[in-house]
């Protein structure tokens, strides 16, 4: 039983990063650096299902290698918690980024500052997943409750 166990430990977490859609090992922080904006499923997603104006301003999150992040008029359906609060506006913000370990797989977690029109806190790596095996990646943002399964997915510029 016991070398049953310790192939568990050894096997379990592979196939939950080989089901996750995200890299099987935490990928070097040179290599998830880059410019992501969001996707064209996505921006229609915002328009026609969660009731933003037809034309969107371009939405990106730029995280560079020295570990700053500067996020760019994100939908604030992913910013603010409260269903309540959500007013179809488009946030912005400044703050350090890092890749950390997840239920799922890896993320990207960022700490934005006081100072934006996007609320300062931590926006944890759990709500903003790193997707694909390998370079070019992409982020993908848990909006809503948790159980509703819906996403906006910024894919790397440039790819």
């Amino acid at each position: 039983m016991d070398r049953f166990r310790r192939l568990l430990i050894l096997v379990v977490p592979v196939v939950v990063a080989s089901c996750s859609g995200g890299p099987g090992e935490m990928p070097k922080q040179t290599d998830v650096a880059g410019t992501y904006v969001l996707g064209e499923k996505s921006s229609d997603f915002l328009v026609h299902e969660k009731g933003y104006g037809a034309v969107l301003p371009r939405s990106a999150i730029v995280l560079s290698s020295n570990g700053e992040a500067t996020v760019e008029n994100i939908p604030d359906c992913y910013a603010i918690i409260s269903v309540t609060d959500q007013h179809h506006a488009f946030l912005s913000g400044r703050g350090k980024w890092l890749i950390e370990r997840t239920d799922t797989g890896y993320g990207v977690t960022l700490d934005i500052a006081p100072g934006g029109s996007m609320p300062a806190g931590i926006y944890h790596a759990s709500s903003i997943l790193l997707r694909g095996k390998s370079m070019p990646f992409q982020l993908q943002l848990g909006i809503g409750d948790p159980d509703s399964n819906e996403w906006l997915v910024f894919g790397h510029a440039g790819s």
